[in-house]
């Protein structure tokens, strides 16, 4: 019986730099999203270390660096950690900015409310000024998590959040927008679950869904 040798696999030099650029986005999504014991700048300094080996290998071109970055924030555990993950999108950018955004949806907010108290006139003007300072409120609370090596902007405005989140985007010309998947609900003034979906689906721009 004939032994058959096992034939080699000889790959060419591009073959072998589309291996390393697919091994070497893998790995700066695993760095992004998992939870290890180092501290945060020495991850981000292993992701910048390794985007600087992906463009030599690039040649410098076709690797992402994301300049203005959307981040919508209502102050729940979602928006946090979606913020957390701009901030190292935007540390291993060149030119990096952070747009930390608070929307303040006033009718789906009040409209959980008895409407006969609303119809009264007892408490909209009241609860508009408390739902519009709340969202304020979460809006300097995001700045504030921003550190101070990071280029950030605020953004605020009344209305529905999935549209203006998306006229943000557009009138900031971002390149990327980062949000959790969940937030504190209408209750809040803020953002609901549906929001996030409403924005995959009709962004211009690539979005970053946190968990």
């Amino acid at each position: 019986m004939v032994k058959r040798k096992n034939k080699k696999k000889f790959y060419s030099q591009n073959e072998w730099d589309e291996k390393i650029l697919i091994r070497g986005q893998e790995l700066l999504y695993f760095l992004l999203n998992a939870n290890l014991m180092i501290s945060k700048e020495l991850n981000y300094g292993i992701m910048k270390k390794i985007i600087c080996l992906l463009e030599k290998v690039k040649g410098g071109s076709d690797m992402p660096e994301y300049k203005n970055i959307l981040v919508p924030y209502d102050g729940s555990e979602h928006a946090k950690k979606a913020l957390e993950h701009a901030i190292g999108l935007a540390r291993i950018s060149k030119e990096g900015k952070l747009y930390v955004a608070s929307v303040c949806n006033m009718i789906s907010a009040m409209s959980n409310f008895d409407q006969v108290s609303i119809a009264e006139g007892c408490i909209t003007s009241k609860l508009s000024e408390e739902f519009e300072a709340e969202s304020r409120n979460y809006l300097k609370e995001g700045m504030a998590l921003v550190p101070p090596d990071v280029a950030a902007e605020p953004l605020f405005e009344i209305g529905s959040p999935g549209p203006v989140l998306l006229q943000m985007a557009e009138g900031k010309n971002c390149d990327l927008i980062v949000m959790g998947s969940r937030g504190l609900g209408p209750l809040k003034g803020m953002f609901m679950g549906s929001v996030s979906s409403y924005i995959v689906s009709r962004a211009k721009c690539p979005v970053f869904v946190v968990k």
